[in-house]
């Protein structure tokens, strides 16, 4: 599903916000991230959405965190991010 327009205290006239329903089952993962976790140089490309979520399909159950911003930064080619990385992770209970 492609990103709807910025949250924001501003509205954004005329804007179409994009939903979705989903049933999650016990030990589900649902992520939430900011563009900044996927707008950045990674070599001759941007690293973009697909491997952003590739790369969040693969995380592990524990230390999910750092494996996260380990790939993150090893695939950026840069010393500083542009932006802010925000990758938020919600798990359902079992």
């Amino acid at each position: 599903m492609p990103p709807s327009p910025s949250l924001s205290s501003r509205p954004v006239a005329d804007a179409v916000y994009r939903h979705r329903t989903l049933e999650l089952a016990p030990r589900d993962h649902l992520y939430f991230y900011t563009d900044g976790c996927y707008e950045f140089d990674a070599g001759a490309r941007p690293f973009g959405t697909n491997r952003l979520l590739r790369m969040v399909r693969g995380l592990p159950d524990r230390g999910w965190r750092t494996a996260a911003l380990d790939a993150l930064t090893a695939a950026h080619t840069g010393q500083v991010f542009d932006d802010d990385l925000t990758l938020v992770r919600l798990t359902v209970a079992q």
